[in-house]
């Protein structure tokens, strides 16, 4: 029916390269394709999108895992060339979704928690490297709700805004004083 048909290669309008098995004159099954902007996928194509499990590298990042029309969705790894951070987790429509894990590689800084649309958003435990340790909730990449803050210093359980301890909660610090106190923005505004 004049469309391709079996294994082949083709370049499109904009110049990107597929080789792989064709159906109905569009890549599918396994396949490769390569893009004049240097961004090369290795994987599984439905109807020339990439569908399925693959591997996507480009200059920015090498990400591993499942794709869905075309986008990363499911789960997968990504790795950032050029500081080293990573992801590993979920995803939907190429954004951190879901659960996951994230590690940044300059400061050792880590989140193990829930995303929303490639923001922490959730429930989630934050680790400040060897510094500090936050368990709690996340809003909009924030502290935001209950959570505990676990530093050398002190221990501070209760209500955070704007990343912050805001409203009644409890303060254990490293001079002996463990009780209930109530935080404005950060600042003890009562013992």
């Amino acid at each position: 029916n004049n469309k391709f048909e079996g294994w082949n290669y083709y370049i499109d309008n904009n110049g990107a390269l597929y080789i792989g098995f064709f159906v109905n004159g569009k890549l599918n099954g396994k396949g490769e394709r390569y893009d004049l902007n240097g961004t090369i996928y290795i994987g599984d194509f439905i109807n020339n999108k990439p569908e399925g499990k693959g591997k996507e590298i480009n200059n920015i990042f090498i990400y591993e895992g499942e794709f869905k029309n075309g986008k990363k969705e499911g789960k997968g790894k990504i790795f950032y060339n050029n500081n080293g951070d990573w992801y590993e987790g979920r995803f939907e429509n190429d954004n951190f979704n879901g659960g996951g894990h994230y590690v940044w590689n300059k400061n050792g800084y880590e989140y193990f928690g829930n995303y929303k649309n490639g923001i922490i958003d959730g429930n989630g435990i934050f680790k400040y490297g060897d510094k500090a340790i936050y368990k709690g909730e996340f809003k909009n990449g924030l502290k935001e709700g209950k959570g505990e803050l676990s530093t050398k210093n002190n221990k501070i359980i209760g209500q955070f805004k704007n990343d912050l301890p805001h409203g009644k909660g409890y303060l254990e610090d490293n001079k002996g004083f463990k009780g209930y106190v109530r935080f404005n923005e950060g600042k003890i505004m009562d013992l």
